[in-house]
């Protein structure tokens, strides 16, 4: 589907609360922004993106659920969620990141779910959590990216890494100890 298809097929849709987009073929999305302040949830899984506009969700205010899994992403635009204060639950597992943005999840205070898994990150930002307080799932599957200072401000976290055996420095393991759950296996 290329791009001006794909602005027709979203611009005809301004009332929908979900737009699904998946197994498409797409490699580019129109600048945005959308205007779809009734929209809720996004899937644009399984296609070919690359990037993601910088704009694209200005107007997506009741955005809870953005499904960016299974594309190409290598980058995302610094504050491309600053405006989906309800996003609960972000899927950007299985794309080719190998960054995120320092303060990309600051305006999602909502966000509940956080997918990361199957990416080529290396590191986390700073506190890139820290205006996540209501996340509980954390997906950390098959990258080479380790915990470390994700727990200030996350107190119903838990953890998932689900690859190979990791090592945690010892103030590390004290904070999961108190932690509500954490799975963590070989």
């Amino acid at each position: 589907m290329d791009i001006s298809a794909v602005a027709d097929y979203i611009n005809k849709r301004p009332n929908n609360k979900v737009i699904c987009l998946f197994y498409e073929g797409i490699q580019e999305l129109p600048p945005g922004p959308l205007n779809h302040p009734h929209l809720e949830e996004l899937n644009l899984e399984s296609n070919k993106l690359t990037s993601f506009p910088p704009n694209f969700l200005g107007c997506c205010p009741n955005l809870k659920i953005l499904n960016l899994s299974v594309n190409e992403l290598t980058s995302l635009p610094p504050h491309f969620l600053d405006h989906c204060p309800n996003l609960e639950k972000l899927n950007l597992s299985v794309n080719k990141l190998t960054s995120l943005p320092p303060h990309f999840l600051d305006y999602c205070p909502k966000l509940k779910r956080l997918y990361l898994s199957d990416n080529k990150l290396t590191s986390l930002p700073p506190h890139f959590l820290d205006y996540c307080p209501n996340l509980e799932r954390l997906y950390l599957c098959d990258t080479t990216s380790r915990p470390s200072h994700l727990f200030n401000y996350c107190p119903k976290l838990e953890l998932y890494i689900f690859d190979k055996p990791i090592s945690l420095p010892p103030q590390y393991i004290e904070y999961l100890e108190n932690r509500k759950s954490v799975k963590i296996s070989p």
